[in-house]
């Protein structure tokens, strides 16, 4: 007699209604803790906030800010560290200086200066409609003469005028106190920071595609920085492996990145991250509670420690100072340096940022590239020429695709604190600059009327 054939050992054999339920099961456990996890951590980012330096990586956290500022501001502003402010506190950024000129508050040499804004013609005014509270003050006085040639003049003697003394006892009532890094309870802010520290065009792509897909009928400000084009290593072009900022975010198998040499497992892993919320919140709580640890190792490195203890629900929050010296690229001791720099029919990271402008167009979003600025000094002749043949390059790809921008001009040689990176006077310059463009006023114009 023949034994019977056994199927399986197991005792319980799952029907497919069973297999149903355990995977509805699964999907809840997946993607309930993430959701539930917002509603009991906190997060209540300041007018001027920008991501905290020490979680550039932590892309969970970067994507719920995206969608906070998608629904809070008219505009954000995308960019790499320029934009984030590297030298600067968080009231000298470049989206803070257009803010406070978007606002009617004027600036000067990278200090706010809310009362007494300067026209073009170098004149000192006080606008009435802006500052209600001044007006019996101002009524025969809105005008000061002769014209002044510099922000910097009007300073000393305003602090020794004895006409103006109301007016400056009277700032507390119309400046609320600054809290957490932001301006109080002082709202109307157009411009978010969605600078984060070291991102790339390449990065910048997987960015705004896996984690920021909540920037959507918005105004947004793409910032290009031409450092990332200054040679083939920085582009991404090389063959020779190079260790660069954001791998998590680059394409992991196509297109292949040469010098990009993770192995399989890694690639995987991170694919698996960008489309699981699961795994993308882990990576939060490693980087926010267990210094960037798992828990595994956090234990081994603290035995003693409850690790529940380690979580306080508390994001950290972005302190106001900068994050390098802030001191020119002269008292930095560097000296001139010669990049070969890649055309714009060979770069990598020119082709990644134009996808990044497709992508941001599909999503109905409206693009305005800022360009710039580039410390001019710091390069040789030949260097030089070759880097104005590539922005003007860049230029004519920008007008022949209608997409508006504004190529930043040089600024004083003590305003750069290197290649790229702007000082808080360089920042309050080029916000100056971009408000008294033509083409960027028709846009931000565009841009708020579709809100």
């Amino acid at each position: 007699m023949k034994p019977s054939f056994i199927f399986s050992s197991n005792s319980i054999r799952l029907s497919l209604a069973s297999w149903i339920c355990v995977l509805i099961i699964l999907i809840l456990m997946l993607s309930l803790p993430p959701v539930l996890w917002r509603a009991v951590e906190s997060f209540d980012p300041s007018d001027d906030y920008r991501v905290p330096c020490e979680l550039s990586n932590d892309y969970w956290m970067i994507a719920r800010w995206c969608k906070y500022a998608s629904s809070n501001y008219p505009v954000v502003m995308i960019g790499d560290s320029v934009v984030w402010g590297q030298y600067v506190g968080m009231r000298e950024t470049l989206p803070y200086y257009l803010n406070e000129l978007e606002n009617g508050r004027s600036i000067n040499n990278g200090q706010k200066s809310p009362l007494i804004p300067l026209s073009k013609g170098g004149k000192l005014t006080v606008s009435l409609e802006k500052t209600p509270a001044l007006t019996p003050l101002l009524e025969k006085t809105t005008t000061l003469t002769p014209p002044l040639d510099k922000a910097t003049d009007i300073i000393p003697p305003l602090e020794k005028t004895t006409t103006l003394t109301p007016l400056l006892e009277k700032a507390t009532d119309i400046i609320p106190p600054l809290e957490k890094g932001g301006r109080g309870d002082l709202k109307g802010n157009t411009f978010a920071n969605l600078g984060v520290d070291g991102i790339h065009p390449a990065a910048m792509l997987g960015l705004v595609k896996y984690y920021g897909k909540s920037i959507s009928n918005k105004g947004v400000i793409l910032h290009l920085n031409p450092l990332w084009m200054s040679s083939r290593k920085h582009d991404l072009s090389d063959t020779d492996e190079f260790r660069f900022n954001h791998p998590r975010l680059v394409p992991q198998f196509y297109p292949k990145i040469a010098s990009y040499k993770a192995k399989f497992s890694q690639k995987a892993n991170i694919v698996v991250e960008r489309n699981i919320s699961f795994s993308s919140w882990i990576s939060h709580i490693g980087l926010n509670y267990y210094e960037n640890m798992d828990i595994g190792n956090w234990t081994t490195q603290y035995p003693y420690r409850n690790p529940l203890s380690a979580i306080t629900f508390q994001i950290p929050f972005p302190e106001n100072k900068p994050h390098s010296e802030p001191i020119s690229w002269i008292e930095r001791g560097m000296t001139k340096q010669d990049f070969p720099w890649v055309s714009i029919d060979e770069s990598f990271q020119w082709d990644s940022f134009k996808k990044v402008i497709k992508l941001l167009q599909a999503r109905k979003n409206k693009v305005f590239v800022l360009m710039g600025p580039f410390n001019p000094y710091v390069l040789t002749d030949e260097s030089l020429n070759r880097y104005k043949t590539l922005r003007k390059n860049i230029e004519n790809w920008l007008k022949e695709n209608e997409i508006g921008y504004v190529a930043i001009s040089d600024l004083p040689s003590e305003y750069y604190a290197d290649a790229s990176h702007p000082l808080k006077e360089g920042y309050a310059m080029i916000a100056r600059e971009m408000i008294e463009s033509e083409l960027f006023g028709k846009w931000i114009k565009e841009a708020l009327s579709d809100r």
